[in-house]
């Protein structure tokens, strides 16, 4: 099967996950493809397997060359990947038994708000400080970045700010309104977390986003307050690995140097007890 060929069978696969609105669409080798709706698997039986040339074809339309060059050598890659401008997908291509599967999750183009989430509408206090250090903290795939987005939203729609986001990968992308906001891809636009981090300063920044610390929280936090907690109006962060003794030390240490911080203190005792 040609190149062209394999685009145009992802794209009828992508096409189909959004027109039925699907959340998920699985494609691996040896397997038909597979989409999750309303939380359930479908299998698209009228579609032959794929094989190991149409997931190769596959990785090549929807990595970028330094994920694809990781994905080589630590076999698992997380992307973004946006579709014809219609779609973006959180991704993660991964080996499994040799054979090679790639799980994609449709995000919604519109950003949701935090009434629509059914949070509280007392968060949305924390898109209204001047200033703060905000962590959102929860297992995977239960919302943080979806509640960030909301609320950097808030700020994009209210307020006069420079915002810079610093994630990986980019899941939401923000349409400017008031704010100027630049969104900054770990691997894409910038080598790592703490390159970006060195930058920041720079770029006449008010609002910092980290999304997806997997460096560890405890050093991209430690180096935010050491270098720059009392420059940046507001850090919004979600960990992936809040629960670690460690972290929580960190969270005491900053409340302890008495800098301002909003959403952190109660999350302390609650999630560590």
């Amino acid at each position: 099967m040609t190149q062209a060929e394999n685009k145009s069978l992802f794209d009828e696969l992508v096409d189909i996950c959004v027109q039925e609105n699907g959340s998920d669409l699985h494609v691996s080798e040896d397997r038909t493809p597979i989409i999750r709706v309303d939380g359930f698997l479908i299998p698209l039986v009228k579609k032959q397997k794929l094989t190991r040339e149409n997931i190769e074809g596959f990785l090549s339309l929807i990595l970028s060359e330094g994920n694809l060059e990781e994905f080589k050598a630590r076999k698992e890659v997380d992307f973004g990947y946006t579709h014809d401008k219609k779609a973006r997908f959180r991704g993660n291509a991964y080996f499994e038994l040799g054979k090679i599967s790639i799980a994609l999750r449709l995000i919604p183009q519109k950003i949701r708000t935090l009434a629509e989430l059914n949070l509280p509408p007392s968060l949305e206090q924390f898109a209204h400080k001047q200033q703060g250090f905000f962590l959102v903290v929860g297992p995977a795939g239960h919302g943080k970045t979806t509640t960030l987005a909301a609320l950097i939203d808030i700020i994009n729609h209210e307020r006069l700010e420079h915002v810079i986001t610093i994630e990986s990968p980019i899941e939401y992308i923000f349409t400017e309104d008031k704010s100027l906001v630049d969104q900054r891809e770990v691997k894409i636009d910038t080598p790592s977390f703490h390159d970006a981090l060195r930058g920041i300063f720079r770029q006449d920044i008010d609002i910092l986003m980290i999304s997806k610390g997997k460096a560890g929280i405890d050093k991209i936090a430690r180096e935010i307050y050491a270098k720059y907690g009392r420059e940046i109006n507001t850090i919004i962060i979600t960990p992936d690995d809040f629960r670690k003794q460690r972290n929580k030390d960190l969270i005491k240490e900053i409340i302890n140097n008495h800098y301002i911080i909003y959403g952190v203190e109660r999350f302390v005792d609650l999630v560590f007890r």
